[in-house]
């Protein structure tokens, strides 16, 4: 249907499909996919090669991993490529997908 906020998102296979990606992306995405407003884009990538959407995205999170384990950069009106604006612990993001879109 056209106004399947699924629409809306985007991501790569991620782990474990994907040797070089550095968490799951799939479910992310999925629960993420009703918090994104129309006309907006969530991608969500495992790595910074951006495999599933190389045109910049609303908000696109990029898997990365730390001592602590993986997190997401969060980089806005941009690619998986570029600088993040910030990070995020999976939890934040699985408990409040919502807060990706909240404008400051």
């Amino acid at each position: 249907h056209p106004d399947d906020p699924r629409l809306r998102v985007s991501a790569c296979t991620g782990a474990p499909g994907c040797p070089q990606a550095h968490a799951p992306t799939q479910a992310l995405a999925l629960a993420g996919a009703h918090q994104v407003p129309p006309g907006a884009h969530l991608h969500v990538s495992g790595c910074a090669k951006g495999c599933a959407r190389q045109a910049p995205a609303t908000v696109t999170l990029r898997a990365e991993t730390t001592e602590r384990g993986p997190v997401w950069a969060v980089i806005r009106q941009g690619t998986a490529s570029q600088v993040a604006d910030e990070q995020l612990a999976d939890a934040i993001l699985q408990d409040n997908p919502g807060l990706l879109f909240v404008q400051n």
